[in-house]
């Protein structure tokens, strides 16, 4: 059975992500990145229970709620998107969550700017996290200073004020 699938890069790849993809049950890692996908992260993601590493950079305006499903998931990696004007709060679910980057979500026409929520708080098992390259302002949450297997934080290139907990 299929456990990695990388269609990165094919630039004209566009449309939906395929449903078909949930055929593969035993998918662990995927790679849509950099294709011309539209519309929401699908639903059906959610269904790919052993899923643990989706690279889903550049897609168009989307919702990443779905994904909060994928209880395996280690790394996700959201940059370059158009995800709205906050970080989705169902990624905090994923208790095993390792790497998450929602890197230069103000990209383009995206407005993933306004204030980092106080209480925002990744899970525990987060090694490295990348909220680099938007617009938040506000304080740097002091949950994140209890990360304490944090190898990696990067803020840079925000508005971001106060202490570094």
């Amino acid at each position: 059975q299929l456990r990695e699938l990388n269609l990165s890069r094919n630039y004209y790849m566009s449309g939906e992500i395929p449903s078909e993809i949930t055929n593969c049950s035993l998918l662990e890692v995927l790679d849509l990145s950099y294709n011309l996908f539209q519309g929401r992260i699908p639903g059906f993601l959610g269904r790919l229970q052993r899923l643990r590493h989706p690279s889903l950079e550049l897609l168009q305006p989307g919702d990443s709620s779905s994904l909060a499903n994928c209880s395996s998931l280690k790394v996700i990696d959201l940059s370059r998107n158009q995800l709205g004007d906050r970080i989705p709060e169902s990624l905090g679910q994923l208790s095993r969550l390792q790497n998450l980057s929602l890197a230069e979500n103000s990209y383009m026409q995206a407005s993933f700017s306004g204030a980092l929520r106080e209480d925002y708080s990744p899970g525990s098992s987060m090694r490295r996290l990348d909220l680099s390259y938007n617009e938040l302002s506000g304080k740097v949450p002091p949950g994140i200073g209890n990360l304490s297997k944090l190898t990696r934080l990067d803020l840079s290139s925000n508005h971001l004020s106060g202490v570094i907990p």
